[in-house]
């Protein structure tokens, strides 16, 4: 591998999308709430009709339905790779036939379990990390009013990068400040990646590119239709598209290294640094370090609150869960991936 270019690629594309993340954030800054205005005034149908219902919802399929789907379909491929390389499956079932339809010949070859399962798993914990994590975390720490909250007095209007009036201690609240709709599709970038830059035959590439497509055009249809409803301000949905782009960029070439684990797969000892099924119990890691983030904010503005002065308590509790979570997460091995010299 080309060391040199491996890094230099990704950094300029990095540097690239941060640009256009300052200008595009800077644009909704300056025209946050008339241009949300005018959308909700041109509200369309057409659009409320295919985007917002969801199968699991008891409704017909919507837009985001796919998200779901596609990560059903890769948690079970994942599940499936990572008990091959543990060999449990064999033990379990010792029958031919039983082997043969619960093993198709497809993944019967220890070279694409391994190629299947750093994708895989990079694909699971960008989806939480992007779709999830970021977007919960960061209601709950900003707590910006949706717009019919504003429109309604039951709020002011605060920009994006303000903290909100609302409080854990008036009761639950969902922020406008991420778009959630949004990040879940916008997580499909994590497929496209994959497929992009690790794709070995055109067909790979070419549905890659498919999901290029369809997650730029169907994430900004998304943010268009929930700013149209009132769900969200205009500058919800563009942070949350460059969001998303930059966190699946990261997670790809300097989180995972998913390049690199891909072209370890013949190296045994190299590739074995990463356990099967550790981007689960990362997962689990990722979960508890943000809860402990939002335990924080809870007893840091908890002081600034009369009524609430018991909630900084949870202060002791929010570090000590960030602290175990992040060294849990050290010990799964899932960022420490490195070649070795001789590879370089």
């Amino acid at each position: 591998m080309d060391v040199e270019n491996y890094h230099s690629k990704p950094l300029r594309q990095l540097i690239v999308i941060l640009l256009l993340s300052g200008i595009g954030m800077t644009f909704a800054t300056i025209y946050d709430e008339s241009f949300s205005a005018w959308l909700r005034s041109h509200n369309s149908e057409l659009l409320k009709y295919y985007l917002a219902p969801s199968i699991f919802e008891l409704e017909r399929v919507g837009a985001s339905d796919l998200t779901i789907f596609v990560m059903i379909t890769c948690l079970i491929g994942y599940v499936v790779a990572s008990a091959h390389e543990l060999k449990q499956w064999p033990k379990l079932y010792t029958q031919t036939a039983q082997r043969k339809f619960l093993y198709p010949p497809f993944f019967n070859s220890v070279t694409t379990m391994r190629r299947l399962r750093p994708q895989l798993g990079f694909i699971l914990v960008n989806a939480l990390c992007s779709a999830l994590l970021a977007v919960h975390t960061i209601k709950w720490l900003m707590a910006r009013p949706r717009p019919k909250q504003v429109l309604r007095g039951d709020y002011p209007f605060t920009e994006w990068y303000e903290v909100g009036g609302q409080f854990i201690g008036n009761g639950i609240y969902r922020g406008s400040f991420p778009s959630g709709h949004t990040a879940a599709i916008i997580a499909l970038l994590g497929v496209a990646y994959c497929l992009v830059y690790c794709g070995k035959t055109r067909r790979a590439r070419a549905i890659g590119y498919f999901f290029f497509l369809y997650t730029w055009c169907g994430s900004v249809l998304m943010a268009t239709h929930r700013v149209m409803s009132g769900a969200h301000w205009f500058s919800d949905v563009v942070f949350t598209i460059f969001c998303g782009w930059i966190i699946t960029h990261a997670l790809f070439y300097w989180g995972f290294r998913v390049p690199q684990r891909v072209e370890a797969t013949t190296d045994s000892e190299q590739y074995a640094q990463v356990k099967p099924f550790s981007e689960l119990l990362l997962c689990i890691y990722l979960f508890l370090f943000c809860f402990g983030i939002v335990l924080m904010s809870f007893s840091i503005r908890s002081v600034l609150i009369p009524h609430t002065p018991m909630l900084f308590i949870l202060f002791p509790l929010g570090i000590a869960l960030c602290y175990f979570s992040y060294k849990g997460a050290r010990k799964t091995g899932c960022f420490n991936f490195s070649q070795r010299e001789g590879d370089q």
